[in-house]
């Protein structure tokens, strides 16, 4: 018996040392995009996969297996608001039309509550949310060349990403996962933080693109190149989170 216990106990650590090796490198490419941008990001550092994985003095675990830099800080200051009209009000108020931002899909839908899920590892409110959003759009994942997936943690980013049907290989790349390098860098949790992207976009005085005459999006000429490319389609996962733990609140990251 203790044989087979402790033969169990070492399986579930290598399963969990394989996983966190997984989502260290994901989470090693977000930290990549926000070094590109630091005049957007919070903490606009590039790390390592071994760096973001293991605790350290700088890096201690917040609740285990999840360090410090896999989490996000609450401690942030962020604010964005997003106007919604008609074309004939945009045109009546002389909005330009190289600052218009179309919307071609959206949905809500709240996950159950945890105690009545059935599956910790899966989350039906997304892939639904998903389907609904692509078929508003017209589009299918496949079609889609920039995302923007976001949570406090990485195991709501990598759930989304297999809800959505996005190819395994390019999500585990997480520099293609985020236009911002989510919210363990860019944001904080209940914030907001993409909205600013968008106002940012639209806001912009530079030239705009028009892509395919659908959706008119706004280019910074200080961004990298990733940053200049602009997509045929965003789609923006926001998982509801409750009460974060406050532990993640530790100044000087």
């Amino acid at each position: 018996m203790l044989r087979s216990l402790v033969g169990s106990e070492m399986c579930i650590r290598d399963r969990v040392e394989k996983r966190m090796k997984e989502v260290s490198q994901m989470w090693a490419g977000f930290s990549e995009v926000a070094a590109a941008q630091p005049e957007h990001a919070w903490f606009p550092t590039r790390r390592s996969a071994d760096e973001i994985q293991h605790a350290s003095p700088e890096n201690r675990y917040v609740g285990w297996p999840y360090t410090k830099y896999h989490c996000s800080v609450i401690d942030v200051d962020q604010a964005a608001a997003v106007i919604i009209m008609s074309v004939a009000e945009a045109r009546r108020r002389g909005v330009p039309e190289a600052r218009w931002v179309y919307l071609h899909g959206c949905a809500e839908t709240v996950e159950k509550d945890l105690l009545l899920r059935e599956d910790l590892g899966s989350s039906p409110a997304i892939r639904r949310m998903g389907e609904v959003c692509f078929a508003d759009a017209g589009v299918t994942v496949d079609q889609i060349r920039y995302f923007d997936l976001y949570s406090c943690f990485p195991c709501a980013v990598r759930i989304a990403s297999r809800e959505l049907g996005i190819d395994p290989v390019l999500a585990a790349d997480g520099s293609r996962m985020t236009l911002t390098g989510g919210l363990a860098v860019h944001g904080g949790p209940g914030a907001n933080y993409n909205c600013l992207l968008y106002t940012s976009d639209a806001a912009d005085e530079e030239d705009s693109v028009d892509l395919g005459g659908r959706r008119i999006i706004k280019k910074k000429t200080k961004e990298t190149e990733r940053c200049k490319r602009q997509t045929l389609a965003r789609t923006n996962i926001r998982k509801k989170k409750g009460r974060e733990d406050s532990r993640t609140n530790i100044p000087g990251r």
